[in-house]
């Protein structure tokens, strides 16, 4: 059991756990048992994969900013040697900003394929997923960003994408960045 705790982080990005493997494609993180909670004015993410991927499960998460918040980054770039897949399961996962039109959103669990020509897939079994906006911008509670390389997947889960100003999406896929 880990608690990773960050209050009032910086504007800079914070994030709780990342795992990057810029030359060789690492897929077999094991994330179990760990509590997350990041707070504060910069990009939160509490969890964040790139060109990596593995398995996250009995984790709670809660990322709040005033800006970007994410609770779990799956993103490949150029730089991928070779598809990911990152699995979560039985975990709740709930990012939240207060940011206004353009100037940040919040994403529960996101896949983004940034000028990757190898697939990120993310699929979610038996959790708790929720981004909330209290500003006027969006809140995506399961994101798949960049085209066909980006995949979501869910099954036996809460999806809820909850704004009280904003834009609200529960599941969204793009071809573009949010």
């Amino acid at each position: 059991n880990l608690g990773i705790d960050y209050t009032g982080a910086d504007s800079g990005v914070n994030t709780g756990i990342f795992v990057n493997t810029p030359a060789s494609a690492i897929n077999n993180v094991i994330i179990e048992d760990v509590r997350i909670s990041i707070s504060g004015a910069g990009i939160g993410v509490g969890i964040f994969f790139k060109n990596a991927g593995g398995t996250v499960g009995n984790t709670d998460i809660n990322v709040s900013s005033s800006t970007y918040a994410m609770g779990i980054r799956g993103y490949n770039d150029a730089n991928a040697v070779s598809a990911v897949v990152i699995n979560i399961y039985n975990s709740k996962v709930e990012a939240a900003t207060s940011a206004a039109s353009g100037a940040g959103y919040s994403l529960a669990v996101y896949a983004q394929d940034y000028l990757a020509t190898k697939t990120v897939t993310v699929n979610v079994y038996d959790s708790n997923l929720k981004a909330i906006s209290t500003g006027t911008t969006y809140a995506y509670a399961l994101y798949g960003s960049g085209g066909t390389e980006a995949v979501v997947n869910a099954r036996q889960s809460v999806i809820n994408g909850a704004s009280i100003n904003g834009i609200r999406y529960d599941v969204y896929s793009s071809d573009g960045s949010p």
